[in-house]
């Protein structure tokens, strides 16, 4: 059976995202269908269109300020509240490379292919935030990785189709271990994660992986034989090609 990509992700708004052309157009959607070669898109006015997935660009969905309403735990900031965007797709540089050499031309980042190639983005973040990013596997079947910040100097490791691409969750934490195969295809995926002091959550295109509730993120280690000085948010992958065309965290403007 055809797989039916409904991109109205819980993890992230159903208001427009956009799909920018090769030619420089733009559309604004709300749900999109993948049927192999183009793509059928509801539009904001309601209507249908087919596209080529040879004249796209990039889909780029738009700062998503919404996050999923789960077991009866909200995961939206205040709607009131000014959210700060950090692009870490543009901020990108060869000196914060702990291994491998690393690009960004701004729109995709390009993973090295090495054991435990990882790269810092050293950008304080608040206790509280949520990481959105689009991450498609190109070549290789190994772990795609981050460590994530919790405050006061805590950090934890998160980890896709790690242990022979079958195996994903909380590094030092059994209780979130899952046995799965997240990249099974060349398709760029959603991936969220909501950092909060009470829970965290990781969501795959929508699905919930990992629910974490009450976190003692200061007992949680990273693996010692990749843990490094860096601080803030670090990208992390074992021999395989992800490239990654989105990649922001968001969280209340701090006062």
């Amino acid at each position: 059976m055809k797989r039916f990509l409904w991109v109205m992700l819980a993890s992230m708004p159903v208001s427009a995202d956009e799909i920018l052309m090769k030619d420089g157009s733009k559309i604004e959607w709300t749900a999109l269908r993948d049927k192999g070669e183009t793509y059928e898109v509801e539009t904001v006015q309601g209507g249908k269109v087919v596209i080529r997935k040879s004249e796209v660009e990039r889909i780029v969905p738009v700062q998503p300020k919404a996050a999923a309403v789960l077991a009866g735990a909200t995961f939206t900031f205040d709607k009131k509240a000014k959210l700060e965007t950090v692009d870490f797709v543009k901020l990108v540089n060869q000196k914060n490379a702990v291994s491998g050499a690393w690009s960004s031309d701004g729109k995709k980042i390009q993973t090295p292919v090495l054991p435990h190639a990882r790269l810092a983005f050293p950008v304080g973040l608040p206790e509280e935030y949520d990481l959105h990013l689009m991450v498609q596997r190109d070549a290789g079947a190994g772990a795609f990785y981050l460590f994530l910040p919790a405050g006061d100097g805590a950090r934890f490791m998160v980890s896709c189709d790690g242990t022979d691409g079958m195996e994903g969750g909380v590094d030092g934490v059994p209780a979130t271990t899952y046995r799965q195969k997240l990249f099974v295809d060349a398709k760029a995926h959603a991936l969220a994660f909501h950092v909060r002091k009470n829970r965290f959550l990781f969501l795959f295109d929508g699905k919930k992986m990992i629910d974490l509730p009450s976190p003692d993120y200061a007992s949680i280690r990273v693996p010692e034989k990749i843990e490094i000085a860096q601080k803030g948010v670090v990208l992390g992958a074992y021999e395989t090609s992800y490239s990654i065309t989105q990649f922001v965290a968001l969280y209340p403007v701090r006062r």
